[in-house]
């Protein structure tokens, strides 16, 4: 990795723990796990790895990240409208996406960071899926499947 890159990483991680609501000793666990634990690592890298897979497959012309505010917001919308709890968030994720299980495990994930989290890093046919389970009739709202869909 080049240096620019280098410190632009460690910037961007920096900011998100300082953002976070991890406590002190949670973090000092991270430090150690990055240095005595492999397998932390490895998991670290295959989910980076599922997000450049997830960004090559979207259209070069939109940004990383940047594409789904409406659709995420209108989502938050509608688990907040109809008063989902954590735990029914995190099951209807697991039901969509076997991946979903990182999503959410930290006992400090709010609902909406959990809903974040995944629209950042799940494919089209995801999100559809999500939103039609969220759905009380199972008719997606047209409006939101057609934000969703925009290439």
């Amino acid at each position: 990795m080049r240096n620019a890159t280098r410190e632009r990483v460690v910037r961007i991680l920096l900011a998100a723990f300082a953002n976070s609501n991890l406590t002190i000793d949670e973090l000092q666990e991270i430090s150690d796990d990055l240095l005595g634990r492999p397998e932390f690592v490895l998991d670290l890298r295959s989910i980076l790895q599922k997000v450049v897979h997830t960004l090559r497959d979207s259209s070069p012309k939109k940004r990383a990240f940047g594409n789904d505010d409406d659709a995420t917001q209108q989502i938050l919308s509608i688990v907040k409208r109809r008063k989902l709890s954590k735990e029914k968030v995190s099951s209807l994720l697991a039901m969509v996406s076997p991946d979903a299980k990182y999503i959410g495990r930290n006992k400090g994930d709010s609902v909406t960071a959990m809903v974040v989290n995944f629209m950042l890093v799940s494919s089209e046919n995801e999100k559809h899926r999500f939103l039609e389970l969220l759905s009380p009739t199972g008719d997606s709202d047209p409006y939101l499947r057609g934000i969703i869909g925009r290439k």
